[in-house]
């Protein structure tokens, strides 16, 4: 791996770890104010955020399987590529 493209890979860690760090404190403020409001209010936005980690979660299984099927798919084209020779 280059040093351009190790470089652009840490960058692009920091970012997503950046955004993750500003949702994360969106989200603890939402909940900070939904207490305010009440329990009901709290309860409502604590399950609506296990929503979108539920589905953030599954996006995320969703993504490696796909990954993982494209370099088996790769692979397997080489593979047959080079017994073809």
């Amino acid at each position: 791996m280059s040093l351009s493209r190790q470089v652009s890979t840490i960058a692009e860690i920091e970012m997503e770890k950046q955004r993750k760090d500003v949702q994360k404190e969106g989200e603890c403020k939402a909940l900070v104010k939904a207490k305010k409001l009440g329990k009901e209010a709290h309860a409502a936005v604590k399950a609506q955020l296990a929503q979108e980690w539920a589905a953030a979660a599954k996006a995320k299984k969703v993504e490696r399987l796909r990954v993982a099927a494209e370099q088996k798919a790769e692979k397997a084209r080489l593979t047959a590529e080079s017994k073809a020779r």
